[in-house]
This record gives C-alpha cells, sequence and structure tokens, in this order.
C-alpha cells in the first residue's frame, strides 16, 4: 500500500510537469516546422528573385505624362524603360494608356499631376489562401503558414491568368500577388539613403528630444531588475560587431532575400544596422535586439519575405517588431498582410511601422495604414515636420526623422546620419520597449494609446490629425492600469429551474458592474447602457440575459461577459385536463413560462388539442393585453408528438417552444404569434394550413418536414432562411408575403411548389437546390412565384464531373459513367456551377483565364 501511494503521489508531482513538457514539445515541433517551411521558402526565392525588383514609377509631364481625368498617355519608351517584363509594344500606337498598363500587370494610381505605376506582380509570386490549391502550371507551390500558399510562377502572363483563375473558385478566400517592398517606403523623393553623411557621434539629437535621458533611466530602475524584451528589426539585416549595439543582439541566423549570406542575418545594406543602433541609443541593456534580413542589398523585398521574418520573430518570442519599410496597398487589398498584423496584435506582439516618404496621405501603405501598428511620421529638431513626410489618419504618432546619427555597416565604429520615417519608427519601438519593460502584459493598442497621452504637442498641421510627438519626460508613473480581468459567471448558459442563483467574480481592486435584459434568442452582444453595482447573489427568476463588466474605478474597464439563463418553472399538472388518448384539453394556470410535464394524471401527454391555448375564439381577441396574455414560452416533453388547431393562436407575446419531438402542426396552431422566433423543426413532418402565419419565426431548418400547408407560412415577415431537405411539395401560397425572406435550400425529393407559394418574398435573392439542372427544370412551379423564378438558381448536384480540359474541349463523366466531350464554350452557355477541376488535369491557368474570359455565362 505505501509503495502504491508513493507511485500516486510521485505522478501527481509529476503530471504538471508532463502537462508542461507535453505543451513545450508541441511548440517546439511547430517552431521547427514553421523554420523548415522559411528555409524552404528562402531557396525559391534564391532560385526565382536573381535579379533586380523595380520600384514603383513615378512620372509627371517632365516625363512626356498626359493626365485626362481618370486616364493617362504616356511615351512607350519611357514606360519601357522602368518595366520589370520584357513586354511587347502597342502595334498601332507609340503611348501607352491606363487599361494597357493595368494589362501589363501594373497598378496604377493618377494625381493632379503625376502617376504612380507598381508592378506587384513582378515576382511572377501568389500568395494564396485556401484549401486544395490546384497548381494549375506553376513551378512550385509551398504550404506557408496560417492556410497560406506561396506559388510561384514562370511569367506575367501566367501569374495574372492564375489569379484570375483562384478568384473564382470557392475553395479560395484570398490570392495575393507577392508585391514589392523598399526600406526606402514607396518613394524616397528628395530623401536619399544612399547619399549619406559621416558622424563621429554613436547618439542623435532625437534620443534627447523623446525625453530619453538620465531622469526617465533612474524611473525606469536597474536594468538587471527588468525583464528581456526583444525587439525584431524586420529590415535589411544588422551588423553583428558592431560596438554600438552587438552587446544587444541576439543572433538569428535568418536571411530569406536573395543577397547576403545564406542563413545570416548580416547586414549589406546599412538601412537595418541604422535602425538597431537607435533602438540600442534609447532603451536599457534588457532590451534586445533581434535582426531579419528580409530586405536585398538594395533594401528591396517582398511582402512574402517580410510575412517570413514576421513568423520567425513570432516564434522567436520577440514582443516588439520594427519595420521601417513600406509597400504600395492600394488597388489589390493585400488580405495577407492585413491577416498578418491581426494575428501578431492578438498574440500581444507591438508593431511599429513607417509611414512612408513621398510627402503624401499614407493611407494605401502597407503597413502603414493597418490600426493594429503603431504609424509613425517624421520630424525635425525643430519640432518641424519635413515636407516628405507621409501623413494622414494612418498615423499615431511623430518622432525624430531628420539628420539621426546611429551606427552603420561600414565597420565597427562606423556612424552615418540618415533621414526619413524609417529613423523615426525605431524611437517609438524603443519606447514601447521601454513601456513593457515596466508593464509586461500590456497590448499593443495599450502601449499606443499611452504613449499618445504622454506625448507632446507640436502643433502638426491639421493632415496629422492631432497626432502627437514622441515624448517619454511626461511619464512620472509607469503603472498603465492594466485591463482588469473579464468577470466569470458561476452559472454557464443554459436551461435552469425557478430562482436559480448566480454569482460573478470579483478581481482584488475593482468593481463590478451588472445589467440585466430581458430573454431572447438573438445573436445581439449587448452593452452596459445602465450600471448596477454588483453587491452579491442574484437570483434568476425569469429567462434573461445578463451582462458584467469589471472596472478600476470607472477609469478602465474590463472586456464585458454576457451570459444567456432561460428560467423554466414547474408545471401543477393539476392545472391540466387531459384526455384518454394523452391530449391535453384544457388549462386554468398563468405561468408565463410553461413547462408541460410529461404525464398527468397518470397518462402520457401525446399532443396539445384544440384551442388549449388560444387567444382567438370566433374571429375575436380573446385578450391582447400583455399583462394577462401571459404566455412567454412553452416546453414541450418528448412524448408530445401533435399540436393540434389553433391550440396557441394569439399568443402574441411567446417567444420561444422548445418541442424535442414535434411531428404534427395543425392548422393556425401557432397563427398571430408575432414575438415567436424561436421553434425546432428538426423532428417536424407536417405543417398544416396557417400554421405559423403572421409569426416571428426567423428560420425554418429541417430534414424531415415533407409538406408544407397553404399559406402555413404566409406574411412571417421576419422569415429570412428555409432550410427544408426533405419537402415533397410546397402547397399554394406558404410563403407568400415573407418580405425578408433571402436564401431557400430545397431537396431533391421536391416535385412541386404551389402558385404563389413564394408570392411577394422580394428579398429572395438565392436558392441553392440539392439536385441537378435536368432534376430542377422537372419541378412543377405554379404560378404567381416570379420571386422563386427570378433568383439565382445554385444546383449543388453537378449533372456531370469534369475529367480533364485541354483548353478547347471538356471532357466530362455524366452519372451513369459515360464520358462525352463538349466544346467549352457550349458547355459554359448552359446554367452550370463554376468549373471543379480534378487533380491532376490538365487545365491551364492561361487557358482558362482567356477562355472564361471569352465565353462566360
Amino acid at each position: 500500500m505505501k509503495k502504491l501511494i508513493s507511485v500516486l503521489l510521485c505522478f501527481v508531482f509529476l503530471f504538471p510537469f508532463v502537462a508542461k513538457t507535453t505543451v513545450t514539445i508541441a511548440e517546439n515541433s511547430e517552431k521547427r516546422q514553421a523554420k523548415k517551411i522559411s528555409q524552404v521558402f528562402s531557396e525559391l526565392v534564391r532560385e526565382y528573385d536573381n535579379g533586380d525588383y523595380i520600384s514603383d514609377i513615378v512620372l509627371d509631364e517632365t516625363d512626356g505624362v498626359r493626365i485626362k481625368g481618370d486616364d493617362f498617355s504616356i511615351p512607350w519608351d519611357v514606360l519601357l524603360e522602368n518595366c520589370a517584363e520584357d513586354v511587347k509594344a502597342p502595334k498601332k500606337s507609340k503611348t501607352v494608356n491606363k487599361a494597357y498598363a493595368e494589362k501589363l500587370g501594373f497598378e496604377v494610381e493618377i494625381n493632379e499631376d503625376e502617376v504612380t505605376l507598381s508592378q506587384p506582380y513582378q515576382t511572377h509570386r501568389l500568395i494564396v489562401k485556401g484549401e486544395n490549391i490546384d497548381k494549375l502550371d506553376s513551378l512550385e507551390i509551398i504550404p506557408y503558414f496560417d492556410g497560406l500558399y506561396i506559388v510561384q510562377f514562370d511569367d506575367l502572363e501566367s501569374t495574372l491568368a492564375a489569379l484570375e483563375y483562384y478568384k473564382k473558385q470557392d475553395n479560395i478566400e484570398f490570392a495575393n500577388p507577392d508585391a514589392i517592398v523598399s526600406s526606402a517606403d514607396y518613394d524616397s523623393g528628395d530623401v536619399s539613403f544612399a547619399a549619406l553623411e559621416g558622424s563621429t557621434s554613436s547618439t542623435s539629437w532625437g534620443s534627447a528630444a523623446i525625453g530619453f535621458n538620465t531622469a526617465f533611466k533612474l524611473r525606469m530602475g536597474l536594468a538587471s531588475f527588468l525583464p528581456t524584451i526583444k525587439v525584431g528589426v524586420i529590415d535589411t539585416g544588422v551588423s553583428l560587431s558592431h560596438n554600438q549595439i552587438k552587446s544587444r543582439l541576439i543572433e538569428t541566423n535568418f536571411n530569406c532575400s536573395n543577397s547576403g549570406r545564406y542563413n545570416h542575418e548580416s547586414d549589406d545594406n546599412g538601412h537595418g544596422t541604422h535602425v538597431a543602433g537607435i533602438i540600442a541609443q534609447n532603451t536599457l541593456s534588457n532590451v534586445k535586439i533581434c535582426g531579419y534580413k528580409v530586405l536585398d542589398k538594395y533594401g528591396m523585398g517582398t511582402v512574402a519575405m517580410v510575412m517570413n521574418g514576421l513568423i520567425e520573430a513570432y516564434y522567436d518570442g520577440v514582443s516588439v517588431i520594427n519595420l521601417s519599410l513600406s509597400g504600395w496597398n492600394g488597388t489589390p487589398v493585400y488580405d495577407v498582410q492585413h491577416q498578418m498584423y491581426d494575428f501578431l496584435e492578438m498574440h500581444s506582439i507591438t508593431c511599429c511601422v513607417a509611414a512612408g516618404n513621398e510627402g503624401k496621405d499614407c493611407f494605401n501603405l502597407a503597413p502603414a495604414q493597418y490600426d493594429e501598428c503603431i504609424t509613425v511620421a517624421a520630424m525635425n529638431e525643430n519640432d518641424e515636420i519635413p515636407e516628405w513626410s507621409n501623413y494622414g489618419k494612418c498615423v499615431d504618432i511623430i518622432a525624430p526623422g531628420v539628420d539621426i546619427s546611429s551606427a552603420y555597416y561600414f565597420g565597427d565604429d562606423t556612424y552615418f546620419e540618415m533621414s526619413g520615417t524609417s529613423m523615426a519608427t525605431p524611437f517609438v519601438a524603443a519606447a514601447a520597449a521601454d513601456i513593457l519593460s515596466k508593464n509586461p502584459n500590456a497590448s499593443p493598442q495599450e502601449i499606443k494609446e499611452f504613449l499618445q497621452i504622454n506625448g507632446r504637442d507640436i502643433n502638426a498641421p491639421e493632415h496629422f490629425y492631432g497626432a502627437p510627438a514622441l515624448y517619454l519626460g511626461n511619464i512620472r508613473n509607469f503603472n498603465m492600469y492594466e485591463k482588469p480581468k473579464t468577470p466569470t459567471f458561476s452559472l454557464s448558459e443554459g436551461v435552469y429551474s425557478e430562482n436559480a442563483k448566480l454569482k460573478i467574480s470579483k478581481t482584488s481592486g475593482t468593481d463590478i458592474y451588472y445589467q440585466i435584459y430581458d430573454y431572447n434568442t438573438s445573436n445581439k452582444v449587448y452593452p452596459l447602457t445602465e450600471r448596477t453595482k454588483y453587491k452579491g447573489e442574484i437570483t434568476l427568476d425569469k429567462p434573461c440575459i445578463i451582462v458584467a463588466v469589471a472596472s478600476y474605478n470607472t477609469f478602465l474597464d474590463s472586456d464585458t461577459t454576457q451570459g444567456r439563463y432561460y428560467i423554466q418553472y414547474s408545471s401543477d399538472e393539476n392545472k391540466f385536463t387531459i384526455d384518454e388518448s394523452g391530449r391535453i384539453t384544457g388549462y386554468s394556470g398563468n405561468t408565463a413560462n410553461l413547462v408541460i410535464p410529461e404525464e398527468v394524471n397518470g397518462i402520457p401527454v401525446t399532443a396539445i388539442g384544440e384551442n388549449v391555448f388560444t387567444q382567438y375564439d370566433k374571429y375575436r381577441w380573446v385578450n391582447s393585453d400583455p399583462t394577462t396574455n401571459y404566455l412567454r414560452s412553452v416546453t414541450l416533453p418528448d412524448t408530445c408528438t401533435t399540436v393540434e388547431r389553433n391550440a396557441f393562436f394569439g399568443c402574441m407575446y411567446m417567444t420561444d417552444v422548445y418541442a424535442g419531438n414535434l411531428q404534427y402542426i395543425g392548422i393556425e396552431a401557432f397563427t398571430s404569434c408575432c414575438a415567436l422566433e424561436n421553434i425546432d423543426f428538426s423532428t417536424t413532418k407536417s405543417i398544416e394550413t396557417g400554421a405559423f402565419s403572421n409569426s416571428g419565426v426567423i428560420a425554418v431548418v429541417s430534414d424531415s418536414i415533407e409538406t408544407i400547408g397553404f399559406s402555413a407560412f404566409g406574411g412571417c415577415n421576419e422569415l429570412s432562411n428555409i432550410e427544408i431537405n426533405s419537402i415533397n411539395e410546397i402547397s399554394d401560397n406558404a410563403f407568400e408575403y415573407c418580405g425578408n425572406l433571402t436564401s431557400v435550400t430545397l431537396g431533391n425529393s421536391l416535385s412541386s411548389v404551389g402558385s404563389g407559394a413564394f408570392k411577394n418574398c422580394l428579398s429572395l435573392t438565392d436558392v441553392y437546390f440539392n439536385g441537378t439542372i435536368d432534376e430542377w427544370e422537372s419541378i412543377e412551379i405554379g404560378e404567381d412565384n416570379e420571386c422563386l423564378k427570378n433568383a439565382t438558381i445554385h444546383c449543388l448536384t453537378p449533372e456531370y464531373e469534369i475529367q480533364s480540359f485541354d483548353g478547347i474541349t471538356v471532357t466530362l463523366i455524366d452519372k451513369d459513367g459515360k464520358t462525352i466531350s463538349v466544346n467549352f464554350a457550349n458547355y459554359m452557355n448552359k446554367s452550370y456551377e463554376p468549373l471543379d477541376v480534378v487533380e491532376d488535369g490538365v487545365i491551364n491557368a492561361k487557358d482558362y483565364a482567356y477562355l472564361l474570359k471569352n465565353y462566360s455565362r
């Protein structure tokens, strides 16, 4: 026995260690897989990106550009000088307009006096999110991260055609070009990172300007008592031997650019080293720097390279990321980038990004435009903003960015002065690292707000929308009032008997406030418009929705938490009368939330008889007063399969019917139950005439309903969705005047739709039919069903399966296994669903795009 107890105790003490070890193994495995994919991608870049990337082109009248409204013309030879592709000139013209430039893969922005042409497809690479990605005529396809794939093509034509193909596929969430990004941002303009001035100083005026001085450092305390904060520099790499930064570096051996040493982050441009030096100047030694080389020796790279660096930084445990780079994010909306920065924010990684240096609004630059990041503009030593600094609502803060002295890569003690929002950004990244040193759990948005609140007002021009200048000198207390933990409820959501007791958790130092709403079936998230201070246990005596929040003296609230509680009241069976067959024939009570017992007087309840709960008699309302028209919900026992005629007619305040085995619903059983939203039809087989007419039902979903009677749901104006897969026939006027009905799903057992069944269903746009086109066309549809006939019919069972496609002929297999061949144009002219190409099919992306364009339905 003692031996057994010892073994058990050993297991108890080891279990937390084993669980933690299991999680660590899983995380390490995930990290190894990510690094493996990163290496595969790096090899792909080295193989296919062996030339120089072409920057965006900015042309004006001096280049021969003529702008006419939304169009322009440009001499062909001027465009060819800057074009990333070897393309043919127009046959009949010596100039190029907007339409032809877009055909060549350019993204076009036209301003009053200049035209900007970006070339996002020059890498011949797409970033695709989806499942079962078709390879098409790509050279390589590799899995990436979070459902993403990198697909490499050989030329511009294939890339553009594949993009059109992927956009048409239901299994593809989005497809983006692997566009160009630059350390010089979109267009460096007057700010040249090549024209550098030497400096003997290891520090810049910027440190004093942001208040990183002795007083601030004393308030921070000794670095040895602060947690290690890692800052990731996603850039051209870093110099590992420079005296200003070498003691701060954590080597990453990461390089996915097409220049520099393989698997080594050593800088071959200087930009990344300069950025790292600014971070080192403005932080204590507890802040470490991790360099990720994603840009080449010219400061150029691609979206996928940047993402690769971000993923690596995430797995390396960085807390702050500096992105002194940017790229055009105009016409193609880069879903993939937004997804990445949203992911980083969710994992509490603060991204500081450059606004750009074009002297324009940065709303169409990435990552500057993303609210998940802190976007930084530049100022000079006199608190003046240079004309080249980008502006707009996207700018969150302004920092020193003119003539900033910092480390450079030419030697271990080399310093240079550089200018740009690229230099302003690391000041903010350093400040974020300083704040995290004192508030390790602060979120990116909290850090942004904290820096803004403590910033300086430098009277920035109106187009900076009040963005403050970064200033640490105002920070006297590092306590950011961490957001309180969201309160939790002692009861999980669900159904409870009367007088359930609810307790709400209370975090130390906080108060809890709550509000109670009437119960309903909506998925709406409710706000706290009227706060009641929580003082103790709450008795739930009616169905309700409770919203609660924790608050530090109302200074900072937690997220709200919400619970839905349906309270059932036990019913006195003596209030019911029942016949020998099990039909409830009468009820003398007035319970609002009625639970009908399984047995009354020892007889199992099988049905609710005629008129038992009706509020309507002989064409007149018995009672429309909400105080006496008592019924709010009813729960039927599983033994009850039938609700007979007029059983609940006119129960206008009843919102819910809980029925576990209801199979037959009689004539006008729930007519004019105008508040009734929720009823379970999963076991129902037959719904008779007018059963739910003028009720509040919002959905009819069932795989068991076989027949629906005349005007069964007529006038149900809240009904928006119907899914009835086993239906045999829909009677006349069954769904007439359902004005908000948008979607209907029907099964292939349907044989007829009665006259006016969908009369005046004016919002109906889509009908999904679980059958073939021929089967749909065989259904007898009565007159006055224009709304049904005008809807888009989606036949979910194809008439044929595609075997292959050679660019001209589609080879098909019919339901009997017979092979037939049809001309692609004839195939598309019939109302088939979009192509579903089989694996290893011979479809070619260029052919598909060409034929789809010229032979579309």
